[in-house]
């Protein structure tokens, strides 16, 4: 005989579990009933509430960080939606949530992979980079970017998926400024942490992959760039060493200044010898000030042993006599 479990009682009502497809379903359709409509972005343009259409991307926005329920949208080409939307709109808000929920199902493997072949998600993360002026909807573009690097980049196994579509939109033309530039110009310019971060974390991984895949030397003006990117960076991390950086000392700044400062000089785009005198000595004693505000730490976090090896690591190329 064969056991199973009791059966419930009569008044017993049982909630029904709710499977991704019927889930999402009623979401996509709110939202294409927003983008064939005549008010998409709301009848006040500059209104600080979130629109209907706001509100379902919001919702779009936290189950596409759940792995099943971002393939129930992909099955139902919420990509195609979503390039619609942020061709429509002229609301920064609408953007960033659209743009948002894109990264989101970029972050996980198999919905990654999907996104990553499709060649018009590249063009809407170059037409953000390139002409949007607002930092929350870049960082979220610069999230998604970070998603498909990620994706391709094995850091333990120290290798690349070359991705075609990847390949095209970092590989830079004579005639038109790199992506490196242009995080150049956001990292230097943002006064949003968040967006300062991510870029730098951005710029990190695409020197690794444009390394691995051949892009990197024949990028035109690189070398320039990166000089003048270690110069700047020499100098966030000066006012880092003294406390007065973004929120005073800001150790995940700190940190990814460091990692771009140490992958240039890694991957050889610029050696610590051709640095000015004046940037290798700022840089060493910064390096010094940083470790001795972790020194002072009670509790040695693992962000604060990160910071300590990128230090010792920079202070050791610089050779300074």
């Amino acid at each position: 005989m064969s056991f199973r479990n009791p059966s419930p009682p009569l008044d017993y009502e049982c909630e029904t579990t709710s499977q991704p497809n019927a889930t999402v379903a009623p979401i996509i359709l709110r939202l294409v009933e927003n983008v064939i409509g005549d008010n998409m972005d709301g009848s006040q343009l500059d209104s600080i509430e979130d629109t209907p259409l706001e509100r379902t991307l919001c919702a779009a926005w936290d189950l596409a960080s759940i792995d099943e329920y971002a393939a129930a949208m992909l099955e139902n080409n919420i990509q195609v939606i979503a390039l619609k939307i942020c061709t429509s709109t002229k609301r920064p808000r609408t953007r960033e949530l659209t743009v948002g929920t894109l990264a989101n199902i970029a972050c996980h493997h198999d919905t990654g992979a999907v996104l990553l072949e499709q060649e018009d998600i590249f063009l809407l993360v170059s037409s953000i980079l390139w002409n949007e002026n607002d930092a929350r909807v870049l960082h979220e573009a610069t999230r998604l970017l970070e998603g498909f690097l990620v994706f391709t980049i094995n850091m333990a196994e120290q290798s690349v998926i070359d991705s075609p579509n990847l390949t095209r939109f970092l590989a830079t033309a004579a005639d038109r400024p790199s992506v490196i530039s242009r995080y150049m110009v956001i990292v230097m310019n943002t006064l949003n942490t968040d967006l300062l971060v991510r870029s730098l974390l951005a710029i990190r991984h695409i020197i690794v992959y444009m390394q691995a895949t051949d892009l990197l030397y024949s990028s035109p003006g690189l070398k320039a760039d990166a000089l003048k990117l270690v110069t700047w960076a020499t100098d966030r991390l000066e006012e880092e060493g003294r406390g007065i950086g973004i929120g005073g000392f800001n150790k995940t700044v700190a940190k990814n200044l460091m990692h771009v400062v140490w992958a240039i000089g890694a991957y050889k785009i610029v050696e610590s010898s051709e640095y000015d005198h004046e940037v290798a000595i700022s840089l060493a004693e910064s390096m010094k000030r940083i470790q001795s505000y972790i020194d002072e730490e009670y509790d040695i976090t693992q962000e604060d042993e990160a910071i300590q090896d990128l230090a010792k690591l920079l202070t050791e190329s610089l050779h300074i006599e």
